[in-house]
């Protein structure tokens, strides 16, 4: 259904005819876009999310950073992994941290399930300060306190009883050494324990490992099986 919905709209999704002039203005198009470019990209990625062309949903926080990494035309294409994250993160070394992004959104649509966190409100912040002439670190500084922060109130909201439980920091955003950092910073000030890799990456390397570990425990779950057993207990 999805390859079917995908194939059928590209030809109108790549027709900017229908846009009004003042849209294609305001994205600062000429001649409907045809010699392609960045602008015509921008206006495309939104058609496409219109339509539900190649837009699939996802809950990782590294594609939340890859956006932010984009609205502060840090970097726009990623040749590999985590590219984008790597170049936001430097890009916050050593800024003045003056600047704060306003709170995130916050729901909970089924009683006793999963918080939802609404980040408009950091992208719409983003673009204000870029469009304000803010500089990007000072902006790339701010999105890694907010990330921190929002991390600090998911464990709040979820800790039950005193002291409350220990957390864990693990994914591959905990690479990023602001973020985990100001997030360890904040829990522990908030009163957690905190745990965090040491020896193992927190990325796909760890996950390998596990898989190793796991593959390994059912071997050896295997050997204890019946053939196994003989009569001095080996």
């Amino acid at each position: 259904e999805m390859a079917f919905r995908m194939q059928t709209s590209v030809p109108s999704l790549t027709d900017l005819s229908d846009e009004p002039q003042r849209i294609l203005d305001m994205y600062g198009i000429d001649d409907r876009g045809v010699d392609g470019g960045y602008a015509r990209n921008c206006l495309l990625a939104r058609r496409m999310a219109e339509r539900g062309v190649n837009t699939v949903a996802t809950s990782s926080a590294g594609r939340l950073v890859d956006a932010a990494a984009s609205l502060l035309d840090i970097r726009q294409v990623a040749s590999h992994e985590a590219q984008a994250a790597m170049l936001l993160e430097f890009a916050a070394t050593g800024a003045a941290g003056n600047l704060v992004l306003p709170p995130a959104g916050w729901s909970r649509p089924v009683p006793d399930g999963p918080w939802i966190v609404d980040w408009e409100p950091w992208l719409q912040a983003i673009l204000a300060a870029r469009e304000g002439g803010v500089a990007s670190a000072a902006v790339a500084d701010a999105f890694h306190a907010a990330m921190a922060d929002v991390i600090v109130a998911v464990a709040q909201r979820r800790a039950v009883g005193s002291p409350p439980p220990p957390v864990v920091l693990s994914g591959g955003c905990f690479q990023n050494k602001i973020l985990l950092e100001k997030s360890v910073a904040g829990l522990r000030a908030a009163g957690f324990a905190v745990h965090w890799h040491q020896r193992i990456p927190p990325n796909d390397g760890g996950v390998s490992l596990g898989q190793a570990v796991a593959a390994c425990r059912g071997r050896a779950d295997s050997l204890q099986g019946p053939q196994a057993q003989r009569g001095d207990g080996t």
